[in-house]
Parts: C-alpha cells; sequence; structure tokens
C-alpha cells in the first residue's frame, strides 16, 4: 500500500496515483512570449511553484507578468513564503511585471488587502539576500488614485475587445475593487456626464 503522502516536490498523490506535473509548469508560456512579444501573458498563481523559472522569464521577456491570484493569500497565512517569492522578483528588479490580484471569490478581499498593507520584508531576508524593502511606491499606487480607475480604464487597459456576454465576467475583478475601497472608506470620484 502506498503512503497518502509524499515528501517529493515531483509527485503529487492522488487517489489514481502520482499525478504528472508536465502540464502545470510553465516553461511553456516562454516560446509563446517570444513568438509574440506584442502581447502579454500571465503565469497566474506565479511563485507558488516554479518561482525561480517564472522569475527568469519575465527576466528575459518584457511581455510575460506574474499574476498573484491565490500566492496573494500567503501574506495571510504564510507571510515568510509570500516574502520569499515577492522578494526574489523585486531583488531582479521585476516590480513592473507584479500584477497583484487576489482570486478572492469566496471570502471578501479586505483582510488580504490590509495585510498586505501592513506587510513589511522581513529583517532577515533584507539583510541575508539583499530583497528590497516593501516600499509604498512598489506596492502600488496610492488607494485615491486606484478609486479613479473607471471601467473604460479596466477595459482599455485589457487591450482586447469584451463582447457584451463576457463584460460581466470581465468587470467582476473592477467590481470587487470598488466595493473593498468603499469598505475601506476611500471616497470614489463621481462620474462625469
Amino acid at each position: 500500500m502506498r503512503p497518502a503522502l509524499r515528501d517529493r516536490r515531483d509527485d503529487i498523490p492522488s487517489l489514481l496515483g502520482a499525478a504528472d506535473l508536465a502540464p502545470f509548469k510553465v516553461s511553456d508560456v516562454e516560446g509563446a512570449a517570444r513568438t509574440f512579444p506584442e502581447i502579454n501573458f500571465q503565469i497566474v498563481h506565479a511563485g507558488w511553484a516554479y518561482l525561480e523559472e517564472t522569475s527568469i522569464m519575465m527576466e528575459r521577456y518584457a511581455n510575460i507578468f506574474a499574476n498573484l491570484e491565490m500566492t496573494f493569500s500567503l501574506v495571510i497565512n504564510q507571510p515568510l513564503m509570500f516574502a520569499e517569492i515577492i522578494g526574489r522578483m523585486l531583488f531582479l528588479g521585476l516590480e513592473d511585471q507584479i500584477v497583484f490580484s487576489d482570486g478572492c471569490n469566496i471570502v471578501h478581499p479586505n483582510p488580504g488587502l490590509q495585510a498586505f498593507r501592513d506587510f513589511q520584508m522581513p529583517r532577515e531576508l533584507v539583510e541575508g539576500k539583499g530583497y528590497a524593502e516593501l516600499t509604498d511606491e512598489i506596492k502600488g499606487k496610492p488607494l485615491t488614485e486606484v478609486a479613479a480607475i473607471g471601467a473604460d480604464d479596466l477595459l482599455d487597459l485589457l487591450g482586447i475587445e469584451i463582447s457584451p456576454a463576457r463584460l460581466k465576467c470581465a468587470m467582476l475583478s473592477h467590481d470587487s475593487l470598488q466595493h473593498t475601497l468603499t469598505d475601506l472608506g476611500v471616497e470614489q470620484p463621481q462620474a462625469t456626464a
């Protein structure tokens, strides 16, 4: 009988045996980024696994971005792991290629945003590995500037045509952001006619 859990990175246990990790690796993004430099690619859950490979590709290709969806949750439950991931990317000068997102579809994003606002790079990583401090500039725009991002701005950032059937899905992140800013008491600009 096989043990239920193993301590091997390349062997994920399942009821049917070990799962093949090849479909989860990030190396396939490199060829696409090289072939289509005008298209931006996001590695979702970036750094959770394959941090080194992700960071190297981001260094090589300015059109590869680390999307921290779900990785962002580590700021609450495993802040040292979050610090290692962010620290590595900042050490390599990749701050402009990090997309801060939370992927919170079950819980409210506010606890993660508050934890990130208060997050500081651990001293042992700053001194021991040379990782950068997390400044407000690196963390992002002031909340008043974020509040000013309108739905049209977000659609422009996407850079692709969104069909009416997909528009609601495409705007979920914007709607969540606006609700979170309201919960934080950030005054939002009034729409102009």
